[in-house]
């Protein structure tokens, strides 16, 4: 059986706990927090890089700001993913339109997306959550040409892609907001936790 993961803890990593622990603020604010998204923003390249308690969290704030600004959000949701996905957009009432998957890729099929949102006339697709399924990126080209066709947001679900590449570009950063998770099997483990990566000021706020 291959493991969909191995957590590799350091001494380093056990000591940099311990001072977390030492410091008495263990969650919210504090000087690591401040650190780590400084340092994740850097990394991506992004204006902003905001914690959260976990991807699933990240997900949500997500589509409260694209529900901020779009009002009723009509999500495109592939069919291969994590609960988590459509959950964030039932949590805020959004309608979810689930896009069959690409059998060679397993992440969302870009021509039925097309087919779906030439199909909608009325209450068109105003979000699209694209998943990076086990750090496999989607075609973000051919997305974000949907994106201009079609007046969508793009939603980059990277919890399972941190430091998966693009055409040299970090997966996240691409659309208009990324969403990492920092669970026991991701790349990069705190246990629990999350990020959301953006540019745009309004959405950030």
């Amino acid at each position: 059986m291959i493991p969909v993961y191995n957590n590799l803890f350091t001494e380093e990593d056990a000591q940099a706990a311990a001072n977390a622990v030492r410091s008495g603020i263990l969650s919210s604010f504090g000087s690591e927090v401040t650190r780590l998204e400084k340092r994740f923003a850097e990394f991506l390249k992004s204006k902003y890089a905001l914690s959260c308690t976990s991807g699933t969290t990240g997900l949500y704030l997500a589509m409260l700001a694209c529900e901020k600004r779009l009002g009723p959000l009509v999500v495109a949701v592939p069919t291969c993913s994590y609960a988590a996905t459509a959950f964030s957009v039932d949590h805020i009432n959004g309608e979810i339109i689930f896009i069959d998957s690409d059998l060679d890729t397993w992440n969302m099929d870009l021509n039925a997306l097309d087919k779906t949102c030439e199909q909608r006339t009325t209450n068109p697709i105003n979000v699209v959550l694209a998943v990076h399924n086990y750090g496999n990126p989607i075609d973000m080209d051919r997305l974000m040409e949907l994106s201009k066709k079609w007046g969508f947001i793009v939603i980059e679900d990277a919890c399972e892609a941190f430091t998966s590449t693009y055409k040299g570009r970090q997966l996240g950063s691409i659309g208009d907001i990324g969403i990492f998770s920092f669970y026991g099997n991701k790349l990069i483990s705190s246990g629990e936790g999350g990020m959301v990566v953006v540019n745009c000021d309004e959405a950030y706020k």
